[in-house]
Order: structure tokens, then sequence, then C-alpha cells
């Protein structure tokens, strides 16, 4: 199955903003609010990090935990998208950043188009969601969160 792996980090561009520290895999990354905003998702075996904020500026909010901290959801292996999403815990907020490819071109009328976005929740109820920017999903779909 990871074959699909390598067809789809060669199908999709990473956007500049997308720069993890040395030693670290981007799981996800993109723009929010007509590129004003960005979320990057960046793990090694040991440790997974999440960065929102402006681009190029200060982080509003940036994580850095041990992947045994954070809930990953790899690809089931089913369905007209392939989709992962990994979620961070900041006390009683949780942010679920997720993306994927639709690979249904009559559902979407794209193939292979990335999308992703964040679910944020507090208390374990859905208090917002941003939807990336299109053409700004870098999902490179790597095992580096598989343990």
């Amino acid at each position: 199955m990871r074959i699909f792996a390598t067809l789809f980090v060669t199908l999709l561009a990473v956007p500049a903003f997308a720069a993890c520290d040395a030693g670290r895999t981007v799981f996800m990354s993109c723009s929010f609010q007509n590129g004003g905003k960005t979320v990057e998702v960046c793990a090694s075996k040991s440790t997974a990090s999440y960065r929102f904020g402006p681009r190029g500026g200060q982080a509003e909010l940036a994580l850095s935990v041990p992947v045994s901290d954070v809930d990953y959801a790899p690809w089931p292996g089913v369905g007209s998208s392939i989709f992962e999403a990994v979620t961070f815990y900041n006390n009683t907020v949780a942010y679920e950043v997720y993306a994927g490819v639709d690979r249904n071109p009559s559902a979407s009328g794209k193939q292979n188009v990335p999308f992703g976005g964040i679910n944020i929740f507090e208390n374990g109820a859905q208090i917002a969601t941003l939807e990336c920017d299109d053409g700004s999903v870098a999902f490179p779909w790597t095992d580096v969160l598989s343990r």
C-alpha cells in the first residue's frame, strides 16, 4: 500500500512554508485565511510538533510532544479518499489536524487534490473547524507517525 505514498509524494508539491526542523518529516501543512495563517505538523519517530500562526511570524500556538502523547488515526484502507489525522492536546483543548487526497473524481470533481484542516474540541465538544485554503495543502502521506 505504501506504493501509493511514493506516487502521492511525487504528485504533491510541498509549499515553501512547510519546513520542519532537521530530523523531522512533514505530516501535513497548509494555509488558512488566504495565506494569512499556517499550520505545520511535523514528526520524527519520537516527537510530534504542531505550529499554528501567521506565515513567517511568531506562532500563536506551538506544541512539541512525544509521539506517544498524540492520537494518530491512519488511513483505514477503504473509501474514496486517503486520509489521516493526528490530535494534539493542550489542557482541555484538542487540535485534530487532518489531511487527505480524494481519489474519486466523481465525488469532488477533482482527483488527487489534497485537502485538510483542523477540528478544535474543548472538553470533548467541537468548538471550531478550520478548512485549509484550496491548493495550499502539503500531505506527503508518510509513515512517520506509525507505531
